[in-house]
């Protein structure tokens, strides 16, 4: 795996990573003409073509969500208790019984989570709460060994057909070949020490907790970039959301999974925002990680084409490795480099991730 770096303490600072497929049609072309590496000639920070309206339609997406579910919820409470007072079944009874206790929980979670307002929600730094316990997860020791030899190259072969797309999401993008392309490199918000089982920093260098232990308030290490140089911003996790559920990347999937994960995000300003869950969770700042930024100005061509303009285009990520054009060769490799200037090369905890 790529995470080489749990075994191994210093990072590798100039090697590159081959994942070796199953020859198909012994294709070797550099996969140049389909996209690969391209970059768009726009500044960074240009935002894809109708985000601006995201917030606004995603809000009203999930209050009319919610409130569908709590009609449907309330109309089966009322179904439930009319067969509860009729049964005379004792061991009916309870599993009646059982199943209206845990409808209305579910039904005072929605109510919850409408009293809280919209989803995504846009506030300014004086709204952060000013008692918050700040975190940095840096008590933690260093991970791997010491004497550990920087470079060199790590050949991997990877079993099955070659990918179908290097898209991040959409159709065929959840193979086992997105592992090593996206999953197994890319700096989360946070990460859990594999030693002590305790937070470490990620993209985002301090957080906090609120007291009900379920918002987390994170700021953005201001050293953070995508692999192409950009700055990573609070509203990239936003571009993430609006990629990965609009209707034109045909993927099903995320609409319902930010739905069910999350009740809220703000963005306070480019580098401070908070996320809600809808329930209490242990290692609650690491739960947060669902959401991931995405290269605003990567999807300056974001549309009804989206599946097929970027079939080969291969974001830039937070990670140390990216994959140029002449690192492809089509049915048979793959070959991640190293990023020599890498943000977070100097940076004590972050070994653990490449």
């Amino acid at each position: 795996m790529l995470k080489l770096s749990t075994l191994l303490r210093s990072t590798l600072s100039s090697v590159m990573l081959s994942l070796l497929l199953a020859a198909g049609s012994g294709c070797k072309d550099s996969s140049q003409s389909q996209g690969v590496g391209w970059q768009p000639n726009v500044p960074f920070g240009t935002l894809p073509p109708g985000f601006d309206s995201f917030p606004e339609r995603w809000n009203k997406q999930i209050n009319d969500r919610l409130a569908r579910e709590e009609a449907a919820k309330q109309k089966e409470i009322r179904e439930l208790r009319d067969k509860f007072f009729k049964e005379e079944d004792s061991k009916v009874r309870e599993k009646l019984q059982s199943k209206l206790i845990a409808d209305e929980a579910a039904l005072s979670v929605i109510h919850r989570r409408q009293t809280e307002g919209d989803y995504i929600k846009f506030k300014t730094p004086a709204d952060i709460p000013q008692d918050l316990k700040w975190e940095d997860g840096l008590d933690n020791p260093e991970i791997g060994d010491p004497n550990a030899k920087k470079g060199g190259v790590l050949r991997q072969w990877a079993p099955g057909s070659y990918p179908d797309t290097f898209r991040p999401n959409g159709p065929n993008s959840n193979s086992g070949f997105r592992g090593p392309l996206y999953d197994e490199i890319i700096i989360g918000l946070v990460s859990i020490h594999p030693v002590t089982g305790k937070i470490i920093p990620g993209i985002a260098h301090k957080w906090a907790e609120s007291p009900d232990r379920r918002t987390v308030y994170f700021e953005l290490d201001p050293d953070a970039r995508y692999t192409d140089g950009a700055k990573v911003k609070a509203i990239d996790l936003l571009v993430n959301m609006y990629i990965r559920t609009s209707e034109y990347s045909r993927d099903v999937f995320y609409n319902n999974f930010f739905y069910q994960n999350a009740s809220n995000i703000t963005i306070y300003d480019d580098s401070r925002f908070s996320i809600t869950l809808p329930f209490a969770k242990p290692l609650l700042p690491y739960y947060c990680t669902l959401f991931i930024p995405s290269p605003p100005h990567f999807y300056c061509e974001f549309g009804p084409n989206y599946v097929e303009r970027y079939q080969w285009r291969i974001p830039p990520t937070t990670g140390a490795y990216v994959v140029k054009p002449d690192g492809i060769i089509r049915g048979r490799q793959v070959t991640l480099q190293r990023v020599p200037d890498w943000w977070a090369r100097d940076k004590k905890i972050h070994e653990i991730h490449v």
